[in-house]
């Protein structure tokens, strides 16, 4: 199989995914756990160099203040949202019903789900993309490619997340040469995202 088709078949298995996940989202927290565990495995399997690699002091300040000021990025964008586009704020408040963390173990998940979504996204599929492309295309690719995969939810400011943190793990991987700064960088986001100040206000 080219390397196009092997991206286009893990692209479209992901999307059968989390099309499920969100078709039945009242099991999100156990189908969608179980759907990163998968393609974890095929990434784990696969031909590409994921770039794990030790953190040093450096790349640690980088993740933690690139996952804070993806989150206030998105925190601002919410706040003239709430004030100026009323009508997209339910999309936000229904994208909370179904991801948001309200049980101890959906937490624990999370340290499977977070590394697990950027093995996938940027390990393998951004890598793939750089198989074909230089590695500003690639990134572009790969971020469209994680977004579009996203519409299944429904929900479109989740696609529209879904594209600009793509764009940024997306191009901090291609810097760092190091998944493990952008798990930790997607963790940080996260932190404040589900837990310090969720956008539900």
């Amino acid at each position: 199989m080219t390397q196009f088709g092997k991206l286009l078949a893990t692209w479209i298995l992901a999307n059968i995914f989390i099309g499920i996940s969100f078709t039945f989202s009242s099991y999100f927290w156990t189908l969608f756990p179980l759907s990163i565990m998968v393609l974890i495995y095929i990434s784990w399997k696969s031909d590409v160099d994921l770039k794990f690699r030790k953190l040093k002091f450096h790349n640690v300040i980088i993740g933690i203040i690139s996952g804070t000021c993806l989150y206030v990025v998105f925190l601002t964008t919410y706040v003239i949202i709430a004030n100026f586009l009323p009508y997209f704020v339910p999309f936000v408040q229904d994208l909370y019903t179904v991801v948001g963390p309200k049980q101890w173990w959906h937490y624990v998940l999370l340290f499977i789900i977070i590394p697990g979504e950027e093995i996938f996204w940027r390990g393998y599929i951004q890598n793939k993309c750089i198989q074909m492309y230089s590695p500003k295309l690639a990134v572009f690719v790969a971020s469209a490619l994680y977004a579009i995969a996203h519409i299944w939810s429904g929900n479109v400011m989740l696609v529209a997340a879904a594209a600009l943190s793509g764009l940024v793990w997306g191009y901090l991987y291609v810097w760092t040469k190091n998944l493990t700064v952008v798990i930790l960088s997607h963790f940080f986001f996260n932190l404040f995202l589900l837990l310090i100040l969720p956008l539900t206000f």
